[in-house]
């Protein structure tokens, strides 16, 4: 994994995340956001983008 400086500090990010914006609105679905989710895990994955949405 490639990472890059977060602006002028000294933390390290990923270039590349995992975004979770619509996981969970299907529940047919659920199992194949689990299995991207961990597929990128167990490929060196360490940034996911989460949000909670309320209306």
């Amino acid at each position: 994994m490639k990472y890059r400086s977060l602006g002028t500090t000294n933390e390290k990010l990923p270039l590349i995340g995992q975004g979770t914006w619509t996981y969970g609105e299907n529940q047919s679905e659920a199992l194949e956001e689990i299995k991207a989710l961990r597929y990128g895990i167990e490929n060196g994955l360490t940034l996911i983008d989460t949000v909670i949405l309320r209306h």
